[in-house]
């Protein structure tokens, strides 16, 4: 059975630790750091001074049992949602300058998890397809604005 912690681990080894994501930025968050006031004042305070630019990857696992077609047997079936956020602030003068880059650096993680993390995921699921793209939205960060976009990634591993 994979958990959520594991999977979370194999995207930052594979995906938020390389050097095409570390080109982007350094900053990969493991938790929505927008979900709270809390939570959003750290994210203000990890940028004071200087621009907005992270990624925050959150996972979650929802697990069903059914029958094997064919058999008398039950099998489980665990299916691990990742949502992938790109968040870069808005330069104010030119807010179409960190569009395209917001979209870009989105295909760059696309790109490595087809490469790097591959099919299975390190091993962790037995395949895995990508289920949505959040196009750029601006959003606001205490009075400071940047735009958001994402992927989500859907894995399934049969036990």
């Amino acid at each position: 059975m994979t958990t959520t912690a594991e999977i979370l681990a194999e995207w930052k080894a594979s995906i938020f630790d390389s050097a095409e994501a570390q080109a982007i930025t350094t900053i990969a968050l493991d938790y929505d750091a927008l979900s709270d006031i809390e939570s959003l004042s750290e994210l203000t305070a990890l940028f004071s001074g200087t621009q907005i630019n992270c990624f925050v990857y959150t996972a979650y696992r929802m697990a069903e049992t059914g029958s094997i077609r064919g058999t008398n047997s039950a099998a489980d079936r665990f299916t691990h949602y990742i949502r992938v956020d790109y968040i870069l602030e808005k330069i104010s003068k030119d807010g179409a300058k960190n569009y395209n880059p917001t979209i870009d650096a989105l295909e760059v993680v696309d790109d490595l998890v087809r490469s790097d993390l591959g099919k299975s995921w390190g091993g962790l699921v037995d395949f895995h397809r990508c289920t949505g793209f959040s196009q750029p939205t601006i959003i606001d960060i205490q009075g400071r604005k940047a735009w958001r976009a994402g992927y989500t990634y859907e894995g399934v591993k049969t036990v």
